[in-house]
């Protein structure tokens, strides 16, 4: 099938590539079904400006990463160690003769440290596909006294690539055939424990640009990409916040205020123009 064919099972057959180790395949079909706008939220801390000014996008490894588990990975070591045995000519017809052949042969040692240069191989910068998230408010902006940006993807993507979804699932992603990498040919399979996280964290609907570490910076500024600004729930009083919107509206950025549902606990915003003119879809407070 094609991948314009895919529709909205498009999804599902990027994990299975993924899964499968066609990180290309599956760099194809992100490519394709990405969104055409992604949010980043932030606060107020001693880079803000430059974040706003300079479309200063920024790469980090996931050793700092607030959920220590991200990019983790499985490994079935009962099937890389029976896949080793049969690859080296021995088959043993029993779980005695197994561990026997193991007992003797030394060179057979797994260990999760095996994997562990795969947290040096790429760096990564987050985003989300919404910025009405209650709770991505509350853990990335401050507890709803930071702001949100707005990026156009195009733009983000004619500078940097590749940019991925991260899939969401009950178990890490399984390593196992990437441990000897025989068969294995896709240039980018090394990030493929990036993109898997557990489903405690779905409701970030988190895409991921991803650079290899040898990258000459980690580092990228795309101010063209900035196409809108939104305030959080609690900066009606917030100078930086005041700052912000002059900023924006210097660069012709529209700027919205988010705002309380009226009937819901949902987050929704509404235009400063619209605020200033009487229309509003929300509660200020």
């Amino acid at each position: 099938m094609k991948i314009q064919d895919l529709g909205d099972r498009w999804n599902i057959a990027y994990q299975k590539c993924l899964e499968s180790y066609k990180v290309t395949e599956a760099i194809k079909i992100a490519h394709y079904y990405k969104p055409k706008k992604l949010y980043k939220y932030f606060s107020f801390d001693n880079y803000w400006k430059d974040n706003i000014q300079n479309g200063t996008l920024v790469f980090n490894s996931v050793y700092n990463f607030n959920d220590p588990l991200d990019s983790r990975w499985y490994l079935d070591y009962e099937r890389i160690i029976k896949k080793r045995v049969l690859d080296d000519g021995r088959d043993p017809t029993s779980v005695e003769d197994f561990l026997e052949i193991i007992g003797r042969n030394g060179t057979i040692t797994l260990y999760e440290e095996d994997l562990l240069p795969l947290y040096d191989s790429f760096r990564i910068s987050c985003f989300s596909e919404t910025p009405c998230s209650n709770v991505m408010w509350g853990h990335y902006a401050n507890k709803h006294n930071g702001f949100c940006l707005e990026y156009d993807v195009d733009k983000i993507t004619s500078i940097v690539k590749p940019l991925m979804p991260v899939v969401y699932t009950e178990k890490p992603f399984d390593a196992s055939d990437i441990i000897d990498m025989r068969g294995i040919d896709d240039k980018y399979v090394m990030i493929c424990p990036a993109l898997f996280k557990s489903k405690d964290w779905s409701y970030e609907k988190e895409w991921r640009l991803i650079l290899p570490k040898k990258e000459e910076t980690l580092l990228y500024h795309i101010p063209e990409a900035i196409t809108g600004v939104y305030l959080g729930f609690k900066t009606l009083s917030n100078e930086s916040a005041d700052e912000l919107e002059s900023i924006a509206e210097e660069h012709n950025i529209p700027v919205y205020r988010m705002l309380r549902g009226y009937l819901s606990y949902d987050l929704v915003y509404s235009s400063v123009s619209d605020l200033k003119n009487g229309k509003s879809k929300g509660f200020l407070i």
